[in-house]
């Protein structure tokens, strides 16, 4: 039987992997924002520190933030939510939801279902992640793989 690129056909994009499109234009612009603020504000820090002093409440701030976050993303939408590898009490449950959610790296159900995607298709087409394969499953060049 001939695929769909030997025949000439048009190939449909994998079942719930965004390509094209408004809703594949938005997710673009939140990824580009979420990437480009951080790095924006990375790239301005030595300039703040030269005329500001970074002092311990700079530091706590910065810690504990760090931790909180990476608390939240890490135990809670990772093992919590993807992999379900604990039952907390419901408040511990709503605070990693929180903590993860100040990550701002989307939906606490959108994360979970591109992890979920990720780890049943690692680096296959399908996969979310993968810097191999576009959203229609094709292959992407080398090129484009090393800047995904």
């Amino acid at each position: 039987m001939l695929s769909a690129r030997e025949t000439g056909a048009r190939e449909a994009p994998l079942r719930g992997v965004l390509h094209g499109g408004r809703r594949a234009w938005i997710k673009r612009l939140d990824n580009a924002l979420l990437i480009g603020i951080p790095l924006a504000g990375s790239l301005a820090v030595p300039f703040w520190f030269a005329r500001h002093p970074f002092g311990l409440i700079e530091a706590a701030t910065f810690a504990i933030g760090y931790l909180v976050i990476g608390l939240g993303i890490g135990t809670g939408f990772h093992r919590l939510f993807s992999h379900r590898s604990y039952r907390p009490h419901p408040v511990i449950r709503y605070g990693l939801a929180i903590a993860g959610s100040m990550a701002a790296q989307g939906s606490l159900r959108r994360w979970v279902m591109d992890h979920r995607r990720h780890h049943a298709r690692t680096d296959a087409p399908g996969d979310v992640h993968s810097p191999y394969f576009d959203g229609r499953g094709r292959p992407t060049g080398r090129l484009r793989g090393f800047f995904h």
